[in-house]
């Protein structure tokens, strides 16, 4: 990929990548409550892991074997899981209204694939420094 399209292919992915934190705060927030505390906490967690998934690459490729290292590579994929549901909840309220058809169901699962692998991919163009 030339540098060109990995900028233009990056910043495409940066955007979804932040659309994917917005919507993992909405998910906490609607999750834990409308307290000020909440509000911290679903700001705290929407960001802290928004950068968890975005060195995915680095965590994933840590060839040691120590407690830590593959305690870290445990929490990413918890993380993962909770990116998931608290971005299909984001997208389900956010873009899809509350209407519990078929369709709209099938439609906020494919979006909340799509905008929970663009920080996993992004951090492949950042942090893989192999050509292709």
């Amino acid at each position: 990929m030339t540098q060109t399209n990995k900028i233009a292919v990056g910043f495409g992915l940066g955007v979804v990548s932040l659309w994917d934190a917005i919507t993992t705060i909405y998910g906490t927030h609607t999750i834990a409550g409308d307290s000020t505390i909440q509000y911290v906490i679903s700001v705290g967690l929407g960001v802290g892991l928004a950068i968890v998934m975005l060195r995915t690459l680095p965590i994933l490729t840590n060839p040691k074997e120590d407690f830590f290292s593959v305690s870290v590579k445990g929490v990413w994929f918890l993380a993962l899981l909770y990116d998931l549901y608290t971005a299909y909840i984001g997208n389900f309220n956010l873009l899809l209204s509350s209407v519990n058809d078929t369709p709209k169901i099938i439609i906020a699962i494919g979006l909340t694939i799509f905008t929970c692998y663009a920080p996993i991919y992004l951090s492949k163009i950042v942090f893989d420094t192999e050509e292709e």
